[in-house]
């Protein structure tokens, strides 16, 4: 048994036998000092516990002074305070028995909040008390990794216990996705998920394993990685409707790289095809990462994607961003306007990312992890390193993810059906 569950039980104890003790006292003491000088058939407690008691006094108070007509309830009471050798009661005495209770219901009290205490913290295990440990669907390097380490060493320092990143790529996320799905809703196992794993994947696979909505509890959201149209710096074009217009006037001549096939940068290149009716080769990959070597060494006419190997590449002038998939310009590249600026307001698509764990999570134990990683997250120095790789920060809370969660879908599903990415 552990030492937490004894110092429970100890307290249970001392309380238990407090009460018994200070119940008790109550009944011998508390409810006459309260009658001193009273009628006691004027307080209805007294006069159902004491009735029996009166009825006794009365007969014999008659007895002894049987030349008085009338028996008051004080001479009733007092007779009962003489039978019993407590006439001492009044008076200083009185005040001091009534200081004594008091001090026993502070006690019992102080106990009664030690017991409340160690209850909520054998429902949480004590929590944290071992390494949590955070899956990463994608590949070290990617922003998501990148992004959960950082907010992870924050945490780690906030709850007192290390954060491991554990990566676990392939299948859109689904190995990492199912192992958290599964695992014991401890609040140990967490995951950093973003929309393509938790939207797109439903989309793009009806009989997709997993509802996020009722397998997953949502923890905390830390911002968007936007994508950029991107091409080589050697590249012709200078501006996305450059790049469309050529697109329009060679058809199929261009490909364009993205994440992957049901990756928001594979939603995005449809979308801005269907609104622009340009026909342009879809390439994808299995990740964010390997884009970048491609379109450095000139095998794709451009790539959708966002990652910060290739952020260092636009600002180191390798590549050239010509536009970025958001609401809102990046800080980093102020002059990159937006895809909205460039007429393709429905092509902003940030992705979204932040933490998950095991739907029935304790509530005390969710909590605890919904106000670390919301400390976190919102540090000064945590915000200015995600900023530094690419991520525009927008923290979002439980309720504001489910939210989002309900409305992407319906969405993002309406834009497959109009462009085709699924029938």
């Amino acid at each position: 048994m552990s030492g937490a569950n004894l110092e429970l039980i100890f307290h249970l104890g001392l309380f238990l036998l407090g009460f018994y003790i200070f119940h008790d006292y109550l009944i011998r003491h508390i409810s006459r000092m309260w009658q001193v000088g009273r009628n006691p058939e004027q307080n209805t407690f007294w006069y159902f516990a004491w009735r029996k008691k009166w009825e006794k006094a009365t007969l014999e108070c008659h007895r002894r002074e049987q030349h008085r007509k009338i028996c008051s309830p004080r001479d009733s009471f007092n007779w009962l305070l003489e039978k019993k050798g407590e006439r001492e009661m009044h008076g200083k005495s009185l005040k001091a028995k009534g200081v004594v209770v008091v001090v026993m219901f502070l006690i019992l009290f102080l106990h009664l909040n030690v017991i409340q205490l160690r209850i909520v913290e054998a429902q949480e295990g004590g929590f944290p008390n071992k390494p949590i440990e955070i899956l990463c669907g994608y590949d070290p390097g990617s922003f998501m990794d990148v992004g959960a380490r950082m907010v992870g060493e924050k945490v780690s320092k906030i709850l007192k216990v290390p954060v491991v990143i554990q990566n676990r790529s392939g299948a859109h996320a689904k190995i990492a996705l199912r192992t958290v799905v599964h695992a014991k809703p401890d609040g140990y196992p967490l995951m950093t998920a973003n929309q393509a794993n938790l939207v797109i994947a439903r989309i793009m696979s009806p009989d997709y394993p997993i509802d996020p909505e009722n397998d997953l509890m949502p923890i905390y959201e830390y911002g968007a990685m936007p994508s950029y149209a991107t091409v080589n710096s050697s590249a012709p074009w200078k501006t996305l409707q450059d790049f469309i217009d050529d697109a329009k006037k060679h058809p199929d001549k261009f490909d364009v790289g993205t994440a992957g096939a049901g990756s928001t940068s594979h939603f995005i290149l449809e979308i801005l095809c269907t609104r622009s009716g340009a026909k342009i080769k879809h390439v994808p990959f299995k990740g964010g990462t390997a884009l970048v070597t491609q379109i450095l060494g000139g095998h794709l006419s451009a790539v959708f994607t966002g990652n910060p190997t290739l952020l260092n590449n636009i600002e180191a002038g390798k590549l050239r961003a010509l536009a970025i998939f958001a609401d809102d310009r990046d800080p980093r590249f102020p002059n990159v306007p937006t895809v909205a600026e460039a007429g393709y307001s429905d092509a902003s698509l940030p992705v979204w990312a932040g933490f998950f764990g095991p739907q029935k999570m304790p509530e005390a134990v969710h909590g605890r992890l919904v106000s670390a990683f919301g400390t976190a997250i919102k540090d000064p120095e945590v915000m200015s390193a995600l900023r530094k790789i690419g991520i525009l920060i927008k923290p979002k809370g439980p309720e504001e993810i489910t939210k989002h969660l309900k409305t992407q879908y319906p969405l993002l599903l309406e834009y497959a059906k109009k462009t085709n990415i699924v029938k």
